[in-house]
Formats: structure tokens, sequence, C-alpha cells
């Protein structure tokens, strides 16, 4: 069982170390060279391993990448800016922030794909809201948090800051694969290289977790774990509705099924990494990004299984129908 979950153990052990004895470890956490060292390190370990593989046919007909990478970075960020006010600003500004980061680096393609999805949309929405995030999440921020937050939201800083941490570890890692040698090792070990990105991960919210630890003992009130609840029951709720929003403007736009498919869970899904990378840069609640990331993919896996099954459905209803048919002649 541990061994399954060891990542799930993980990050309770590292939330709970790290809220619980913050006041001892916050110098810890004002060091920006060591979180942005780890950010840089996990983004490349991260792509290192990750292959884009053979987009050609969808750069050759970009509409619904481009549509689903429309979604990801305006409509999302902007569909949830009034949820956000339903709850605190410590909560409400970890809302924004969640939905400010951009395209899953793996499972948007992992979820197409187990949907019966053109995968190789889901990859160029990856790439594309990836290597725009540098901007994208920044403004966002920005805009919507501003002043609320303890920290002041600087835009030039952190565009600054993920394009250096962020992005050009990304392009590094591509790099890097160009040689033949390094993609097949990188790909020959791609479980040990998860693993190692996995500790990154674990590392940030370690770090992430000591100012939240400081903030609660700072405030006259209990921790808001009614806010908390709704934070993520709004966060889940826009994620449901603009994934199935997504698929029918692609539908209405002409684009074949396994599109809507890519285009739904790229548009929705949001990663982790970059989002924590801005939360503990901020020092902005991570726990509406923790809860919201798991539990994106939990109602990813049960929708993307009944597409699959609705399709089984559809089928066997044209095949019995044909059969049908057949005989009556």
């Amino acid at each position: 069982m541990f061994k399954k979950h060891w990542f799930l153990f993980g990050l309770m052990v590292m939330l709970s170390v790290g809220m619980g004895f913050a006041p001892a470890l916050e110098p810890l956490s004002k060091i920006s060279a060591l979180k942005w060292g780890i950010v840089a390190t996990t983004m490349f370990l991260m792509v290192w391993k990750f292959s884009f593989g053979d987009i050609t046919d969808v750069l050759r007909r970009p509409q619904a990448a481009l549509l689903a990478a429309a979604i990801n970075t305006i409509l999302m960020p902007l569909a949830i800016w009034p949820f956000s006010n339903l709850v605190g600003p410590e909560i409400g500004a970890g809302m924004i922030v969640a939905f400010a980061a951009p395209c899953t680096l793996v499972s948007a393609a992992v979820w197409t794909r187990r949907a019966g999805g053109d995968d190789r949309v889901a990859i160029l929405v990856t790439l594309i809201t990836n290597l725009l995030c540098f901007v994208s999440s920044p403004f966002w921020v920005w805009l919507q948090v501003g002043g609320q937050s303890d920290t002041a939201v600087s835009f030039s800083d952190t565009v600054v800051k993920l394009l250096m941490f962020v992005v050009t570890p990304i392009a590094i890692a591509q790099l890097v694969r160009m040689h033949s040698r390094s993609a097949k090792w990188a790909s020959e070990n791609k479980k040990q290289l998860g693993i190692a990105s996995q500790f990154g991960l674990l590392s940030i919210v370690f770090l992430g977790s000591i100012p939240s630890g400081i903030r609660l003992r700072e405030s006259d009130s209990n921790f808001p774990l009614a806010e908390l609840a709704i934070g993520i029951a709004c966060l889940l709720l826009v994620h449901v509705i603009v994934l199935y929003v997504g698929r029918h403007i692609a539908k209405v736009c002409g684009m074949s099924r396994e599109e809507q498919i890519a285009v739904a869970f790229s548009g929705s899904q949001k990663t982790l990494m970059i989002g924590l990378s801005i939360a503990v840069g901020l020092q902005i609640s991570i726990l509406p990004l923790l809860a919201f990331h798991s539990l994106q993919l939990v109602i990813d896996t049960v929708i993307a299984d009944r597409m699959v099954a609705t399709k089984s459905g559809v089928n066997s209803e044209q095949a019995a129908s044909g059969t049908h048919q057949a005989t009556g002649r």
C-alpha cells in the first residue's frame, strides 16, 4: 500500500512538518535561491523524460489546440474570478493561482488518450500554454489578486522568474533530448526521473506549507476549513463546466470527436508544479492548489471512462441496427 501511495503519504508528512514547525523553519522558506532552484531542477526532470512526439499533423490543423489553449489560458482564469470572492483573501488567492497555471504537462494527454481522444492535440496545448505561462500566469495573478494578498504581486518580477526557472528549463530539457543518447537514457529511465521530480514537488509543498503555518499562528481565528471546502468545490465545479463547455464549442466548430475530447481535457486541466511555484514565491496558500489537483484527476477519470462507455454503447447500437437491417433483407 505504501509503495503504491507513497506520494500521498509524503504530501501529508511535508504539510504536517512544514505547518507544524513553521516558526523554526521560517528562515528556510525565505531563501529565494533554494525555492527557485528546486523549481528549475524539477521542471527540467519532468520535461526531460517527456517526448512531444510527432505533432506535425496537428500543426497543419491547429484549430483544436488553439481553442483549448485559449480556454485554458483565458476562459478558466476569468471563470474562477467571481467565485474567489465567495471566500477570504487567503483561500481566494490560492484559487486564482490554481487557475492561472497552464495545462498539465502529462495528465491532459494521458486522460485524452484514455477517453479515446487525440492526445497529439493535448500535447500541443501543453506546449503552448507552458511556454506562454511566464506572461499569462503573472498577468492573471496580478490582475485578480493585486493588493489582496499579504505579499505584493510584482508582475515584472514574476514574469522574469517564470521565464528563467520554468520556461528555460523546459527549453533546455528538449534541447538535451535532441541528443540521441540523452533522449534514449531519459526514455529508459522515465520511472526514476518521475520519482525524482515528485520529490521536487514534495520539496516545494514543504516550503509552501511554512508560510501557511506562520499565518495560521498569527491569525486570531481558527483555520478557515469551511472556506477551503467552498473554494475547492468552486474550483471543481468550474473545472467540470469548462470541460463540457469546451467540448461543446469544439463540436459546434465542426471538430471531430477525438478533437472535442482533447479540447475538453487539455482546456480544463491545470498543472500543479507551476501553480505551486507562483504560490510559494508570493507566499499564497497552497492548500486549494493541492486539493484541486488531486481531485480534478479523480473526476476526470470518471468522465473519461464514461466517454469511452458512451462511445461503446453507440457503436453497439449501430452494429445491432446494421445487423437487423441486413437480416431484414
